[in-house]
């Protein structure tokens, strides 16, 4: 009788593949531990590990305290500063020796001299408010620099100098923007002056000039008896408007410097009016929505408010091309938040506003700069396509 096949269980066909899938691994230890590379290193004595750790650290003082000394030469460029650092980084060594270094900053690079790469590199990136602003690059001729204990300090010594140096970058960018803020500050109150000395010239002065010409006259018709009353009446009555108008031009330009409601009624009629005059001279819809109670703030907040609004809308009618503006005003238990809207073609924000001073574009940075006066938050969110956003919170 002819005996059939032998049937194996599927529970044995599991068993024999795992049994060769172990096999398969054990073949690769035994590999593995023949190979030069995976055998273990000698590990250092404690007394190796606390010296290289003591001396890692005195080199981090050592650099920090040069950097302090480099920056305290004030002739110095900004680039030239970079490059005494680089310098420094290399002067310093210590173990493991350093074959170069190079420091980028901002699209520029600055190198060690005989700069050359070698396979052994830690690299550590300069952060200054959020942004990749750099990198620190160290080339090293020991290859212990991939050990324990040596990687571990090294890393923090890396990590010291990256951030001395972001402090050092965002303390010199705030610096030039400041300066140019100011300069332009100054740049924008004398334009102010010569638009303030120009239409009180052209328009006022004139104005008083004609009015005591007119008055000459009516003087001249009064003391002549021969002219009649009529004519001497339509004098006097071109007087009166002459008086009316020169009235309204100075309380126009008295408006524009800062409107008397808001000292006398206070934030929302003042921001009420605003929004009247801009619907009556450009071509915006701006709703004006005010939530929670009306009391009074301090003028200094008030103040602070308005000029925010102002500018935002003014920002809105020239640059925006929206259509439609909210101008929401909400008092909470604890703050009052205000935020001015726009259905317009927005704008790419950088990360730091203070970018922006060196392009000459102050609006947002002065916006910011009197919500801080009064220690309120100010945030602008923005981009293309989709409206720009102005919100302001301030503690009530």
């Amino acid at each position: 009788m002819r005996q059939g096949k032998k049937v194996v269980s599927p529970e044995l066909q599991v068993i024999e593949s795992r049994k060769l899938q172990v096999e398969k691994l054990l073949k690769t230890f035994v590999n593995a531990s023949n190979c030069e590379i995976d055998k273990p290193t000698p590990a250092i004595t404690e007394h190796e590990r606390v010296k290289y750790v003591v001396d890692g650290r005195l080199k981090a003082l050592k650099c920090l305290y040069g950097i302090d000394c480099i920056l305290a030469k004030t002739s110095l460029t900004q680039n030239e500063m970079y490059q005494e650092v680089t310098n420094l980084l290399m002067e310093i060594g210590g173990y493991p020796r350093i074959a170069s270094v190079k420091i980028a900053v901002d699209g520029n690079e600055f190198k060690s001299e005989n700069y050359g790469t070698t396979e052994c590199k830690l690299c550590k990136p300069i952060w200054v408010e959020g942004i990749k602003s750099g990198l620190i690059q160290i080339y090293y001729l020991d290859s212990d620099i991939l050990k324990p204990p040596f990687l571990r300090e090294e890393m923090l010594y890396l990590k010291a100098i990256s951030r001395r140096l972001s402090a050092i970058i965002e303390q010199r960018r705030l610096r030039d923007s400041m300066q140019f803020y100011i300069a332009e500050i100054t740049k924008a109150q004398e334009k102010e002056r010569k638009r303030i000395a120009h239409e009180l010239h052209d328009e006022i002065v004139q104005s008083l000039a004609d009015l005591c010409r007119n008055i000459g006259n009516a003087a001249e018709l009064i003391v002549n008896k021969d002219e009649s009353s009529e004519r001497i009446k339509n004098c006097l009555k071109q007087l009166a408007d002459d008086t009316v108008a020169i009235t309204d031009a100075v309380r126009d330009c008295s408006h524009r410097l800062r409107p008397q409601v808001l000292d006398q009624l206070g934030l929302i009629p003042a921001l009420r009016l605003l929004v009247g005059e801009l619907r009556k001279d450009s071509h915006l819809r701006i709703c004006l929505d005010i939530v929670g109670s009306d009391g009074r703030l301090g003028i200094e907040k008030e103040v602070v408010l308005y000029r925010v609004t102002c500018e935002a809308l003014n920002n809105v009618k020239k640059h925006s091309n929206a259509t439609d503006v909210l101008v929401d005003l909400e008092f909470a238990d604890r703050e009052v938040r205000l935020c001015i809207s726009d259905n317009g073609r927005g704008f790419v924000l950088p990360w730091i506003l203070d970018y922006y001073a060196s392009r000459g574009k102050l609006g947002l940075i002065g916006m910011r700069e009197r919500v801080r006066l009064v220690n309120g938050e100010f945030c602008a969110v923005s981009s293309p396509g989709k409206g720009t956003s102005i919100i302001v919170k301030i503690v009530n």
